[in-house]
């Protein structure tokens, strides 16, 4: 393909032949990008070459020194140097610990991450770098997850237990579950119970009501994502009604959670 540029093409004194010849040839460098198996005799700034020995598209640099691979033709991507390689090498991909780099996925200490590690007091806190459900998990804590705070007047059915409260778990783990309860009567103990379910089965403490409310704290271990995390109360007397409200759960750190009330 033409290679050479002609600059002056047309000047009074010319033959007109000569002229679109030339003026042709230039249509032809621009089309086929100087197409070539050597550089251009007569570069400038800017311009492209389709370098056809190495199969790579080039740009003439600014300083109109040198020529930049740009695309390699032959395989239809970036030409090396440019994105796929010198950006994404082996020592950016996997560098030492503590170096910042481009990090691939894989199963090494070094490939899973170390560079990013944290650790915290706790052990739950991964050392690798990688995510997993038990370093996900709740643990006891007095950081508040949900409240379920609305005041709940119990009297039917009595000698039966019954559940007033619900919040669903969304990860494993021990949650602190705090909840406020009392009888209805302004005299007299232990007429009405209270305690956590989970999923319909006691999981916590059996509490007896006073006549003026007590804040119950309580850590439960074994939750499972999906779980319901549930109050229930119990009346003796269909005269005395069980009180409950700030139904609570608290944890390490903050997490939504969906939230129904019964």
């Amino acid at each position: 393909m033409p290679q050479d540029w002609t600059d002056d093409v047309f000047a009074g004194g010319h033959a007109g032949q000569t002229d679109l010849a030339n003026m042709e040839k230039n249509f032809q460098c621009l089309k086929t990008c100087f197409s070539g198996t050597s550089a251009p005799s007569n570069p400038s700034a800017g311009m492209w070459w389709l370098d056809t020995t190495n199969h790579l598209l080039k740009q003439r640099n600014e300083a109109n020194n040198g020529w930049i691979n740009v695309w390699d033709v032959a395989n239809g991507r970036p030409a090396d140097g440019v994105v796929t390689i010198d950006s994404c090498a082996a020592a950016l991909k996997s560098p030492a610990a503590g170096t910042e780099g481009l990090r691939k996925l894989g199963t090494g200490a070094t490939e899973a991450c170390a560079g990013n590690d944290s650790r915290l007091s706790d052990t739950r806190t991964p050392t690798d770098g990688s995510v997993t459900q038990a370093k996900m998990a709740y643990a006891a804590g007095d950081c508040l997850i949900i409240a379920n705070d609305a005041e709940v007047d119990h009297s039917t059915p009595y000698q039966t237990w019954t559940k007033v409260k619900e919040t669903r778990v969304v990860r494993n783990g021990t949650l602190r579950v705090k909840f406020d309860f009392r009888d209805s009567f302004n005299a007299g103990n232990d007429f009405c119970k209270a305690r956590v379910y989970r999923n319909g089965s006691p999981v916590g403490t059996e509490r007896s009501s006073t006549c003026a409310y007590v804040t119950y704290s309580e850590d439960i271990a074994g939750w499972e994502s999906g779980d319901l995390c549930q109050l229930y109360v119990y009346s003796y007397d269909m005269s005395r009604h069980a009180l409950v409200k700030n139904f609570r759960l608290y944890g390490e750190f903050y997490q939504e959670e969906e939230n129904t009330l019964t």
